[in-house]
């Protein structure tokens, strides 16, 4: 297995709230696994005025990079060797069409 610098496992995207309001307050990227010192912080986004749209799809998309990477290398380690191009190639593909939905926010 391959051992990355960055923060390994799931990440999930979390929007923090004002009680009083429920106007966003922190649009942040965790580690989805629990430590014993909370959820580990990977990125928080912001937002450029009023556009929380945008500070949340950024930080949607940020969240899905480990799943990125991970279907990348495996299309790059598939295409250099021999496979069955009919069912392993196929389950690719759907993944991949999988993480640019979610990508997307679909």
């Amino acid at each position: 297995m391959t051992k990355y610098k960055h923060t390994s496992g799931e990440w999930i995207r979390d929007v923090w709230r004002d009680d009083r309001d429920q106007s966003i307050k922190r649009i942040l990227v965790l580690k989805k696994q629990v430590t014993d010192e909370g959820y580990p912080v990977i990125c928080e986004c912001y937002q450029v005025g009023d556009d929380y749209e945008q500070a949340l799809a950024n930080a949607l998309l940020i969240a899905i990079v480990p799943e990125l990477l991970e279907a990348l290398e495996r299309c790059v380690s598939e295409m250099t060797c021999d496979i069955d191009w009919n069912t392993t190639w196929l389950e690719i593909v759907e993944q991949s069409r999988q993480i640019i939905a979610k990508a997307k926010g679909e």
